[in-house]
């Protein structure tokens, strides 16, 4: 919820907060369903559908006011599509501001939890972490922040390797191409894993091993390639967002380290989870003002 409602004025501003509600709903939805281990029954699956509607409905009209000069313009992902509604027609607009919208209800939120997960389970990363983070200037780490905190930048890279989300990646093939002894015709299908990519060890050194440090310059256990990091996926469709995400993670560990105190009762106990993104298991504990 913390990461789909700081990123929903990037993607889609100026909403009214019952406007913004309905699409957040139908965003949890989707997540739910992605995450869940059990499908819902029928109940679950038509209230799903009814938000999903009621949600393009609320982008359709957005998008429809601020053509036709009824809502002001606002510096989102989405308003570009305004300018190109009679060349793509409403249809098209809306997959496309729908996607982006999906795209922050789940990755996000996802790799925010794993970075508690990692958090809590490395004591002494956040000792680190705090260190530095207490000395930080503020201006500085709000204009530059992998500049002015370099130890937690590192941090977040690392458990962006190590629990990339989504696990899997699905395209289809434009051109005909040879990878080795595998030729791919155009129209067939594809798989990319970034998860399987960070946990190769032709690759990565110790793979299952977390440690930030790996990504020091001259690290005998970092990348042998920097290609092979790839938690944003491949250019030129690279997610747009990756630079948005990095500040974002950076900022949650600021939070931990300065205002906030995560607790939790048993780290040991809390797993890991892989389904359609990691997913920790068992985390139970509180967060409370320091």
């Amino acid at each position: 919820d913390m990461a789909v409602r700081s990123l929903l004025p990037l993607a889609l501003a100026g909403l009214t907060t019952r406007e913004a509600d309905l699409v957040v709903l139908d965003l949890h939805l989707k997540l739910l369903r992605l995450v869940s281990p059990e499908p819902g029954g029928i109940g679950h699956l038509l209230r799903f559908n009814a938000v999903q509607v009621r949600s393009g409905l609320v982008v359709r009209r957005v998008l429809r006011e601020r053509a036709g000069g009824k809502r002001n313009r606002e510096p989102d992902l989405a308003d570009p599509f305004v300018d190109l509604l009679p060349d793509l027609g409403m249809d098209r607009a809306l997959d496309v501001v729908t996607a982006v919208l999906t795209a922050i209800a789940g990755p996000p939120g996802t790799a925010a939890a794993s970075l508690l997960y990692e958090f809590v389970r490395n004591p002494e990363w956040q000792q680190r972490l705090t260190a530095e983070l207490a000395g930080v200037d503020p201006a500085a780490f709000r204009t530059a922040p992998t500049r002015a905190a370099p130890v937690t930048h590192r941090f977040v890279k690392e458990v962006l390797r190590m629990w990339s989300p989504p696990l899997l990646l699905v395209r289809r093939s434009k051109y005909a191409f040879d990878l080795g002894k595998t030729r791919l015709e155009p129209g067939q299908w594809y798989l990319l894993s970034p998860h399987m990519i960070h946990r190769d060890e032709r690759i990565w050194k110790q793979p299952d091993v977390f440690d930030p440090d790996r990504f020091l310059p001259g690290a005998p256990h970092g990348p042998a390639d920097r290609t092979c990091y790839v938690p944003f996926g491949w250019a030129p469709k690279r997610c747009i967002g990756a630079d948005i995400a990095t500040v974002q993670l950076m900022a949650l560990c600021h939070l931990l380290c300065t205002r906030y105190r995560l607790t939790v009762a048993d780290p040991a106990a809390v797993t890991m989870a892989l389904r359609f993104a990691p997913v920790p298991e068992n985390f139970h504990g509180s967060l409370t003002l320091r």
